[in-house]
Order: C-alpha cells, then sequence, then structure tokens
C-alpha cells in the first residue's frame, strides 16, 4: 500500500521533465533505507530481541507525523502547468500498450533477478561453492547494493533527457551478464565485480520503467 501510493504521488506531483530524477532519488532512499536499517537493527540486538522492533515502531510514528504534516492539503495536485490531465486508465487499455507490457516484462525479470535468484542463492553459492565464509555474502548483497545506489539518480537522469528505452535496455543487458557470469567465478574479486555490474544495471532499470515511457 505505502509503496504504490507513495510512488503514484510521486510522480503525480514531480514536474513531467523531472520524473525520472524523482524517482530515481526516490529509489535511492528506498535503497538506503534497506541497507542501514539492518545495520541498525543488528547493533540494537545488542541491547534486546524487543529493541529492533520497539525502535522502528518509534520512528514510523515520527514518519507518519511529518507525512500527514507535509502532505497537509494535498489531495493529487498537479505538478504545475506541465501536468496532463487525462481520465482514469483502465487495465484494458493500458495492456494494449506496448511500452506497458515492456515495463512489466522488465520489473517482473529485474525483480526476480534481484530480489528472488541473487538474495536466495548468491549466499548459498558463496559458502557452499566458493567455500567462502558467511560474511562474504552479506559483502557480494552490499556491493550490489552499492551498484545500484551508484546508478539509480544517473538512470533517472538520463530517462529524462534521452527517453526511458536506452536505460532500461541497457541495464537489462548489463544486469543479465553481471548474473550470468556469477555462476562460473571462483575468485572473490572478480564475484564482487560481477555482483557491483548487476547492481549498476539493476539501477539503470529501475527509474524508466515507473511511468509511461517516451521512446
Amino acid at each position: 500500500m505505502f509503496t504504490v501510493s507513495a510512488l503514484s504521488l510521486l510522480i503525480r506531483l514531480a514536474p513531467v521533465h523531472m520524473r525520472g530524477r524523482a524517482s530515481g532519488m526516490w529509489a535511492t532512499g528506498f535503497l538506503l533505507g534497506n541497507v542501514i536499517g539492518p545495520l541498525v537493527g543488528g547493533g540494537l540486538v545488542a541491547v534486546s530481541l524487543r529493541t529492533p522492533f520497539l525502535v522502528y515502531a518509534a520512528v514510523l510514528v515520527v514518519v507518519v507525523c511529518v507525512a500527514l504534516l507535509l502532505l497537509r492539503g494535498r489531495h493529487g495536485s498537479d505538478a504545475g502547468q506541465d501536468a496532463i490531465v487525462e481520465p482514469p486508465a483502465r487495465f484494458r487499455a493500458a495492456w494494449a500498450h506496448p511500452a506497458y507490457r515492456a515495463a512489466l516484462v522488465a520489473s517482473f525479470a529485474n525483480g526476480w533477478v534481484v530480489f528472488g535468484v541473487r538474495v536466495a542463492l548468491v549466499p548459498l553459492f558463496v559458502v557452499e561453492a566458493m567455500g567462502r565464509p558467511e560474511s562474504w555474502a552479506g559483502i557480494a548483497l552490499a556491493v550490489f547494493a552499492l551498484g545500484n545506489a551508484a546508478t539509480l539518480v544517473v538512470a533517472g537522469r538520463w530517462a529524462d533527457r534521452r527517453g526511458r528505452r536506452p536505460p532500461a535496455l541497457a541495464g537489462l543487458a548489463l544486469t543479465a551478464l553481471g548474473t550470468a557470469v556469477l555462476g562460473f567465478l571462483t575468485d572473490p574479486v572478480l564475484f564482487l565485480t560481477a555482483s557491483l555490474l548487476a547492481g549498476m544495471g539493476s539501477g539503470l532499470v529501475n527509474p524508466p520503467i515507473t511511468r509511461p515511457w517516451r521512446t
């Protein structure tokens, strides 16, 4: 509920010529939260197992208050003169658009590789196939996240200036390359390099597929 409504509001309020950069910044903040949250939670566990839950709940209450304050009086207002007023879209009409189908496929492929295959198999591969300590799995995922964060804003700017297709295709190709070679690598440095490239590719994909493409 939060992810869909927050991104929809962001795209609604952002000027048309900056929507790629806006979605890139949003995804960067989301990613940084995913990276920093476990680190903070790991430190709080030293106090007690209940502490992370209580602290995170308190932080969420603060965020709710901030959101209520910042969004007060806003009801999906347009982003100035650049906004285009259109009737509500139906799924059938959206599905008939090739760009929409392409965005769905790209989003599924990116999510399946990043959140499915990588999170499930990389830790197992690092320990069982490469014979490395469990900590190397966290390092590989952190390097992937670093590459992801490094290209999110760049991809948004690229999409705003050149259209959605180039960064999306380049990101999918780079993610595919970085993921395909992982299973053949035994050197840890090359493994981390491939993780970095795959993360950069995933970062290029995210901003272009968050709104209709300008091809």
